[in-house]
């Protein structure tokens, strides 16, 4: 664990090798919600999707083609409500840990089913 979270590298490269390789693996699949048009992170902003750092995009807005078919589901990024995102992503984090609301979809219909959290 002492390795594996850091911001650096704030990109992939296939030359990483190590504990950088698994880092950055980690970022992208744990803390990544803005990426600039090289892949980038910016492991800093958390705030929701209209406050991306210049040079900055939400990553859902820089689908690679291959995805934009595919549905998505993703979380860990409460500041956006599961609101604000294509229609093939869906975001499921709704801030119960912060006390608003648990978010479950069913993924035949896509139906959103919540409970109040906190307390």
């Amino acid at each position: 664990f002492e390795v594996m979270y850091g911001n650096e590298p704030e990109r992939w490269a296939p030359a990483l090798r190590g504990h950088d390789r698994l880092r950055v693996v980690v970022n992208y699949f744990t803390r990544m919600r803005f990426v600039d048009a090289s892949g980038a992170l910016d492991l800093v902003t958390k705030e929701g999707a209209d406050t991306a750092p210049p040079g900055y995009f939400p990553w859902f807005e820089r689908l690679h083609p291959d995805f934009a078919d595919r549905r998505i589901v993703f979380g860990h990024w409460a500041a956006l409500q599961g609101r604000g995102t294509p229609a093939n992503c869906l975001a499921l984090d709704t801030g119960c840990v912060w006390g608003r609301a648990l978010t479950l979809v069913r993924l035949e219909d896509g139906a959103r089913f919540t409970c109040a959290c906190g307390g």
